[in-house]
């Protein structure tokens, strides 16, 4: 009798995004602790939401960005964390704060569209577009849903403008966001974020 193997259903990225994260202030978060763990010391958040049409979250960072083959082997591994095995960022060896690599899921907790730009060192620029409503067809398997490469895969990188050519980062654009963000939302995750700082 052959192997068996398990199999991974689209539905699965629903489950353990937009499902088990509480709330779209604990899904920013969760992005953030993302940049946190590769070392940034700068991070931009840009919560845009004139109407459903008009609404987006940006996320930009100036961490160490990623490789065509870190988004391939490690952004694309669903419950892949190198926490495990590097518990400290290489740079300023902070306590790694991701949990168990599912944070980029968040982006589907907040709107159904990602697009995502990052550079690292000595690599070019590289990208992914997700639609997550791909994902939400039963009995389609995780891996057979093909996703898009952006037009622009040039992050824009918070910091000074004359060391663009030089910087590492990564830049997230949440499109058509499922929520209202409303002044006591922005409150709560004013505090939450606090608690990153030293």
């Amino acid at each position: 009798m052959p192997a068996k193997f398990f199999k991974v259903d689209a539905n699965a990225i629903l489950t353990l995004g937009r499902n088990s994260i509480k709330d779209h202030t604990t899904a920013v978060v969760e992005l953030i602790k993302n940049a946190y763990d590769a070392d940034a010391d700068l991070v931009e958040l840009n919560i845009r939401a004139l109407s459903e049409s008009a609404s987006e979250i940006r996320i930009a960072d100036n961490g160490h960005g990623m490789s065509d083959s870190d988004i391939e082997n490690s952004w694309l591994r669903i419950g892949f964390s190198d926490k495990v095995t590097n518990k400290t960022s290489s740079r300023f060896t902070r306590r790694k704060t991701g949990e168990k690599g599912i944070g980029r899921l968040s982006a589907d907790r907040l709107g159904s569209e990602l697009e995502l730009r990052t550079k690292s060192r000595a690599r070019p620029a590289t990208g992914v577009l997700v639609d997550w409503s791909k994902f939400e067809s039963a009995g389609k398997e995780v891996g057979s849903i093909p996703l898009a490469v952006p037009k622009n895969l040039n992050p824009t990188i918070p910091g000074k403008a004359h060391q663009s050519r030089t910087r590492t980062g990564t830049e997230l654009i949440i499109k058509k966001l499922r929520q209202r963000w409303t002044p006591d939302d922005i409150e709560k995750l004013h505090a939450e974020l606090s608690l990153l700082l030293p």
